[in-house]
């Protein structure tokens, strides 16, 4: 884990400092542990658009969730945060955004700027970073030097900022090993020890087949990332496709996509009625946008991995085929 955080992220770390990370029986446990073990009454600042688990959890342990807004562009509002942030906040973020698939290791900087300054930290959500796409208006590409690129400009964040940032990740979504539970965090030595805290003994106090898996899973993957080339190129195809067919689909403005979801603009509709409606009339299943906004939105998410794949993808291509039929027949487009 110290080789992960130090080869992908740039964190400072040396292979003594094993009060400095943490592993936990999947990525969702990563996330609940980082925010519970932050003081109760803390204020957690969310991204308008965000993975919907967080705002439960931090509420559940007796924090306050607020949401600051993100431009037209999906960009995160850094003025409204500033107007908002207080001392000692804690400001979590998916970046890559899940579901937007927005990024800018720019903005991730500037947030942990603001964040630490004003002597709070951020809880960086970050196993997307290997599925970065370029956007064009009608196409996206997986470049692997763009990729690399991008993934070196968020080190610079990672390396000026670690005493504040508790940086999260998982196999799953990381290596593509859906099941295999492990999650893996990285964080001042005051943070980690309140992490820890809060982990069982049962689940941690001998080793298990997953964290034993998934220990040379890592390694041949800090070696390796043909994987996930792969996916991007799979992810990247099906995204296009979704382009080619004219849905509507709110994306990044900045030439950028990063994540394994895209939003879907349902009009005037409400996201929950349309979700509701696409299950019952076609028997397609999408997930409503309200979760991951805060609030109710006309907008859903749809998977580009919830198919699998095979050679020619042709399950993709009709399932988007039929999803276009059934908004149509919905006066969606």
């Amino acid at each position: 884990m110290r080789r992960y955080f130090r080869e992908v992220h740039g964190v400072p770390l040396t292979d003594g400092d094993m009060d400095r990370v943490i592993v936990t029986s999947g990525g969702q446990r990563c996330i609940t542990v980082s925010l519970r073990s932050l003081h109760p009454s803390t204020k957690v600042f969310l991204n308008r658009w965000d993975y919907s688990a967080v705002a439960p959890i931090v509420e559940e342990h007796g924090g306050e969730v607020v949401r600051f807004n993100c431009n037209e562009d999906l960009s995160p509002d850094l003025t409204d945060l500033e107007e908002k942030v207080e001392d000692e906040a804690v400001l979590y973020l998916s970046m890559p955004n899940n579901p937007s698939g927005y990024f800018s290791a720019r903005d991730l900087e500037d947030i942990a700027s603001l964040m630490t300054s004003r002597g709070g930290g951020v809880v960086w959500d970050a196993p997307y970073v290997f599925t970065i796409l370029k956007l064009r208006k009608d196409k996206a590409e997986f470049d692997k030097r763009f990729s690399e690129t991008m993934i070196t400009a968020f080190q610079r964040t990672s390396k000026r900022y670690y005493d504040g940032i508790c940086i999260l990740s998982s196999l799953s979504k990381t290596c593509l090993l859906a099941g295999l539970r492990v999650g893996f965090a990285t964080a001042s030595t005051r943070w980690i020890q309140n992490m820890s805290s809060l982990i069982g003994r049962e689940d941690l106090s001998s080793s298990t087949p997953s964290f034993i898996i998934g220990e040379s899973v890592l390694q041949r993957f800090l070696v390796d990332h043909s994987i996930n080339q792969w996916l991007c190129k799979i992810l990247a195809n099906r995204l296009t496709l979704l382009l080619e067919e004219k849905l509507p689909l709110i994306l990044p403005q900045n030439g950028v996509f990063g994540a394994l979801y895209a939003l879907l603009d349902t009009g005037k509709e409400d996201g929950v009625a349309v979700s509701e409606r696409l299950l019952d009339q076609s028997g397609i299943a999408v997930v409503p946008g309200e979760p991951f906004y805060g609030g109710p939105v006309n907008a859903v998410r749809l998977s580009l991995v919830a198919s699998p794949w095979m050679k020619g993808d042709e399950e993709w291509v009709k399932n988007v085929q039929r999803l276009k039929n059934a908004l149509y027949a919905m006066g969606l487009i």
